[in-house]
């Protein structure tokens, strides 16, 4: 992330538990796992599934390793840009279903 001019040095993962008793109106899921043994938040307006490869997962040189890294950020920067379009209509036009897969809120920015 430095190399784009973020800095997480301080960030460091966290047990989804600490998170289950606060209310979201969106949750994301980006692994294919996560969305069969995600926790049920209880309250959530939204779950949005984006299957998205763990780039944890890339075998190979350091190089070919952190292209993997460099890709699901940049998709995941592509995706939440999406979402922030759709949550900002939604406040004009009022929410739509509780699951929301990506190409639907795209067409709906994006027609």
């Amino acid at each position: 992330m430095e190399n784009i001019g973020i800095d997480i040095s301080s960030h460091y993962s966290k047990s989804v538990k600490k998170f289950l008793s606060r209310k979201f109106d969106y949750i994301v899921i980006v692994c294919g796992q996560a969305g069969r043994a995600c926790p049920v938040f209880p309250g959530i307006a939204r779950k949005i599934h984006w299957s998205i490869s763990d780039p944890a997962q890339i075998e190979g040189t350091q190089e070919a390793r952190l292209e993997a890294f460099h890709s699901a950020r940049d998709e995941l920067t592509h995706r939440l840009e999406i979402l922030r379009g759709k949550i900002k209509f939604e406040k004009i036009l009022g929410p739509s279903e509780k699951t929301v897969p990506l190409f639907s809120i795209a067409s709906r920015i994006f027609p």
